[in-house]
């Protein structure tokens, strides 16, 4: 990930680095004394959540600490959509289960389905609700869950059922 840092006192021989383990962090480009662009990459087993950003002057002088500047969020997953299904020209809210969630959360069930209401309730669950069309074709959906530009899809965890048979039974 590509980052903007904005402060004050950066040199060009400026260093960043990371708390914690599983961020590896690039040479940062020295735009000017308040801006510094760094490229991050973190390994698919970083711990999530905060950790400090630290500031080599790298010109003999003290190091300075951000505290709680970064967020790291846990590689997605998705488990589960309940319900699994719906029927053309209904709305459905379904949970979203798996893992790596947070806020806020872009979710898509492909054509024929509108997504509206996304909460992501905790890092393991998202609510949405599915405005299925009246003209969707039936079959099964997969579901991509998009976080910080990071996203993830799964096949078939979604199927739009046919329209009820309304047969005349005489």
């Amino acid at each position: 990930t590509d980052a903007v840092i904005a402060g004050t006192g950066f040199l060009p021989t400026t260093k960043v680095s990371v708390s914690g383990t599983g961020i590896s962090v690039a040479t940062p480009t020295f735009v000017s004394a308040t801006l510094l662009k760094v490229s991050m990459t973190a390994a698919a087993d970083a711990t999530a959540g905060l950790r400090d950003l630290f500031f080599d002057p790298g010109d003999g002088s003290a190091t300075v600490t951000a505290p709680n500047r970064l967020t790291v969020v846990a590689g997605m997953s998705v488990a589960a959509v309940a319900p699994d299904g719906g029927t053309p020209g209904t709305t459905v809210t379904v949970t979203i289960s798996g893992s790596g969630f947070a806020p806020p959360a872009l979710v898509a069930f492909g054509d024929g389905i509108t997504v509206s209401n996304v909460v992501v309730s905790s890092a393991s669950e998202i609510k949405a609700d599915l405005a299925i069309d009246a003209g969707a074709t039936p079959g099964a959906r997969g579901v991509t869950v998009t976080i910080s530009g990071k996203s993830i899809s799964m096949a078939s965890k979604f199927t739009v059922l046919g329209t009820p048979d309304r047969k005349s039974t005489r």
